[in-house]
């Protein structure tokens, strides 16, 4: 209660702020490096904008940075509509440059004439809020025409917003998901209460959360001024909330180098499609502002639509001898299908997808004096166990449950892997959880599970390979060097699997096929093992190039080079296990 209380004040504190400098007519800046996306709340529709990264190297010759902070411009307010009319006529040059926007401060648009004549704003269309920019958009001829076609807004029923709310933004984290359902309940109590006290206003059919705010002032003013400020109040914690996941989470973007797939996957497009909007060939499952960029998609407004990852990138240089040197990459894109914290998300949904999936992609970029840069890549990926279990947060240390049967396990569970065989290839799944114990129930369950789906050919049994390993009792000891038994055991595999690697636009080898790698968390266990395969993976690559001259003695013949790849994969674990469980990674 103490801390709704001191959110509330804060928000309070801040629209006290904004009213003063709105009287004080004080202008302020707000730099625009790129729209996150568009999303409807109860009282007002928002443009969520970039405005600081920081840069975190190139890939390919092409700039990655990670977002530092955002904010949630209302369209209803002149900052909003200014943004957007710039980012919006400012063409595909908006996106190669920081606009830097002298606007005047939060004031309704009611009180200030910036609204071009006719142009309505309409909270729950994006259709009529691209009236705002009218024919001074010229990035996009058909956002344009349909801004000057469409007359009428489209209204949209109660009932519907929460549900529009849920569904943009409510998947974000459990925080928002329960701010939003406090706002639809209020949202839904409000609208009552006015549709009863002025008949009227239901056949006006506008269905807006203003349009019954201003319906009740008509009947009783005092009123007004409650629902108003608690609305308010909701919005903001709302809008807090928000900027804080996208400000905070470890959040990536790149103008011209497309995140969400692998070097693999892009390799296969044309030379043409490389100049296209990032948004058009985007994988959506690692597009993590998908959901709150479908109103601009849905308007062809794929110039400006760009595509975010949540995960990690991380990019080092590293020398070794005679002043050689090569560029290594850590690149993790995490799934947002089955987003949400540990305890709160495990196992898969009906669908197969699995909690805290994510796809890690090493690369290694090489460049031989004059000749053409080598690009070589290596993919894994983890994932929480893909049938129906769950672990309740009780202690410190709760058991997990099985839930559900075996045939419906199975079902799930061949859903999942026969996706990532139709995308990826040959699994190779390594679970490391403890094969005694309180882990072991899962454990056992997934290995049956997985042979079931096998046995009953729901999979391909050439595409799957089941590989148990205990972590704990492998490395009881602090006994590390034990991943090197482990690395022998599956020689077969990393052989066959390869990894990809291009030079120049030709194609020399494809990776075919993954391993899979799962603890109960897949964070820290998984983290070890992955970067161990990545690190071998990454010596038979640098033999292959020519640049490693002592490659029975491995990485760790050059001096710095081990502690660069340890800073690395220990940054990525740290980042992907504060996404899904709140702190940094234990190994």
């Amino acid at each position: 209660m103490d801390n709704e209380l001191a959110a509330d004040n804060s928000c309070l504190k801040q629209q006290q702020q904004q009213q003063d400098l709105s009287s004080k007519d004080v202008e302020m800046e707000i730099s625009v490096l790129a729209v996150a996306g568009m999303f409807t709340l109860d009282l007002y529709t928002y443009i969520l904008v970039v405005t600081e990264s920081r840069c975190r190297g190139t890939i390919g010759g092409k700039s990655v940075y990670e977002i530092v902070s955002v904010a949630a411009l209302p369209l209803d307010y002149y900052n909003g509509k200014a943004a957007l009319q710039q980012l919006l006529g400012g063409g595909n040059a908006q996106k190669y440059r920081k606009s830097s926007l002298a606007l005047q401060p939060l004031a309704p648009s009611n009180q200030q004439n910036n609204t071009a004549p006719g142009a309505e704003l309409d909270r729950h269309s994006y259709t009529s809020a691209k009236k705002i920019v009218g024919d001074s958009t010229n990035s996009d001829s058909r956002l344009r025409s349909q801004s000057q076609s469409q007359q009428q807004p489209a209204m949209q029923k109660e009932s519907d917003i929460g549900a529009l709310q849920d569904a943009s933004l409510g998947w974000l984290s459990p925080q928002l998901s329960k701010l939003l359902g406090r706002s639809r309940a209020s949202t839904v109590s409000s609208s009552a209460t006015a549709s009863s006290a002025s008949p009227s206003t239901a056949s006006i059919g506008v269905d807006t959360l203003a349009a019954t705010a201003q319906a009740k002032n008509a009947v009783n003013p005092e009123n007004n001024n409650d629902s108003s400020l608690s609305a308010q109040r909701m919005e903001g914690r709302i809008i807090e909330e928000l900027t804080r996941i996208f400000g905070s989470s470890g959040m990536f973007y790149s103008y011209d180098h497309d995140l969400t797939r692998s070097l693999q996957e892009r390799g296969k497009q044309s030379v043409a499609i490389e100049k296209a909007p990032l948004s058009l060939f985007a994988a959506q499952d690692y597009w993590f502002n998908h959901n709150i960029q479908r109103q601009m998609l849905a308007a062809d407004a794929h110039e400006w639509a760009l595509p975010l990852i949540q995960g990690c990138v991380q990019i080092a240089i590293c020398e070794i001898k005679d002043g050689d040197s090569f560029q290594v990459c850590v690149l993790s894109r995490r799934n947002w299908r089955r987003i949400g914290m540990r305890y709160e998300r495990r196992g898969a949904d009906a669908e197969g997808h699995v909690a805290n999936f994510v796809e890690t992609e090493q690369i290694l970029t090489v460049e031989m004096g004059s000749q053409q840069t080598h690009h070589a890549s290596f993919v894994q990926t983890r994932g929480s166990m893909p049938f129906y279990w769950k672990q309740p947060p009780a202690g410190l240390q709760p058991p997990p449950v099985v839930v559900k049967g075996d045939a419906e396990n199975a079902s799930v569970c061949a859903l999942h892997l026969q996706r990532e065989i139709d995308r990826l290839g040959r699994q190779v799944l390594v679970n490391l959880v403890e094969q005694k114990g309180r882990e072991a129930v899962v454990g056992s369950k997934y290995a049956s599970i997985v042979g079931q789906c096998v046995a009953d050919e729901m999979v391909d049994a050439c595409m799957i390979r089941y590989i148990p390993w205990d972590f704990h009792q492998e490395t009881r000891g602090m006994r590390y060097e034990t991943l090197q038994q482990l690395l022998e055991h599956m020689q077969r595999e990393i052989a066959d699997m390869g990894y990809y690697w291009c030079t120049g636009g030709q194609v020399f080898i494809e990776q075919r096929g993954v391993f899979r790698v799962n603890c109960m968390d897949c964070l820290d266990r998984t983290n070890v093992v992955q970067s161990t395969l990545a690190r071998f993976v990454l010596n038979e690559q640098l033999v292959r190039l020519g640049v490693h001259v002592a490659p029975d003695q491995g990485l760790v013949a050059y001096s710095g080079l081990e502690s660069t790849l340890n800073h690395l994969w220990a940054n990525n674990g740290d980042y992907i296990s504060k996404q899904y469980a709140g702190t940094s990674a234990m190994k």
